[in-house]
């Protein structure tokens, strides 16, 4: 489990038998987690509420160096932490229980060590004080999306393609392999892109960008 990965517990059933529900290996992963989150102390506690409130919001393509670089870990890292702390969001956005109970309860269920109760607990706190906000971001995610598939995922490799001519390399042409997956079951697609295609894709979503900020603007005047 080297990627970001999202875990939420069950609606409905008691947190207890929801987190037991999780098998060992995302237990002991998410527990990992836990204490690079401890670790890395409360400096970078906003940027880690930052970008779980994100990715729950926008899934979880966030762009992982760029996080891991501000909060002074490798990726494999803030992809745990970040899985840990999203685990966290889900719940502070979807259950009643109180931080201390959450916390007691992950305890309990060996995701998190005793020695970092306090520590995860300023944490959710935090977490919670925004969730409000998290609410508001999630409802007009899924406004957004209650037509059309929604992009959950966007992975690229960049590939070398070669002809050969009698036994010999003719041609070399670099390309990057792209997937995309999204929300709906057996909505993804795979496609190569030239140079030329990502940069003219690249100046078509700086276009795409500056009209949805035109139209931010224009939704916020009208509220």
């Amino acid at each position: 489990m080297s990627r970001f990965s999202e875990f939420r517990v069950t609606p409905g059933v008691p947190l207890p038998e929801a987190l037991a529900d999780f098998p060992p290996v995302v237990r002991a992963y998410l527990r990992g987690g836990f204490a690079i989150l401890a670790r890395v102390g409360d400096s970078k506690a906003n940027e880690i509420v930052t970008a779980a409130v994100d990715s729950l919001a926008s899934g979880p393509d966030i762009g992982i160096a760029e996080f891991a670089a501000k909060i002074g870990v490798s990726d494999e890292e803030a992809n745990q932490v970040l899985s840990a702390a999203t685990l966290l969001a889900w719940i502070a956005t979807s259950r009643a229980e109180e931080s201390s109970e959450i916390v007691t309860t992950l305890a309990t269920a060996k995701i998190i060590d005793e020695t970092i109760y306090d520590a995860v607990r300023r944490f959710l706190e935090q977490l919670t004080a925004q969730v409000p906000a998290i609410k508001e971001n999630l409802r007009r995610s899924r406004l957004g999306t209650v037509v059309l598939p929604s992009l959950t995922e966007f992975d690229y490799a960049v590939d070398v393609r070669l002809k050969f001519s009698k036994g010999k390399t003719d041609l070399a042409v670099p390309v990057a392999v792209v997937h995309l997956d999204t929300d709906t079951l057996d909505q993804e697609i795979w496609f190569q892109l030239t140079k030329a295609d990502a940069e003219r894709m690249s100046k078509q979503f700086q276009d795409i960008i500056r009209r949805l900020d035109e139209a931010e603007k224009w939704v916020g005047e009208g509220d």
